[in-house]
């Protein structure tokens, strides 16, 4: 198990089917691309 902090700067679009997904821009083209997590979600004890 494991807990971090998101950047704000990375808005989570939606979470789904195990998967969130996000949008990140390319600094220098300004480019965007969306990018799959895998996560897991359990209930702490």
């Amino acid at each position: 198990m494991s807990k971090f902090e998101w950047p704000r700067d990375e808005p989570i679009e939606v979470v789904k089917n195990g998967y969130m997904y996000t949008r990140q821009t390319e600094q220098e083209t300004g480019l965007q691309q969306v990018v799959r997590y895998r996560i897991e979600m359990t209930e702490a004890e």
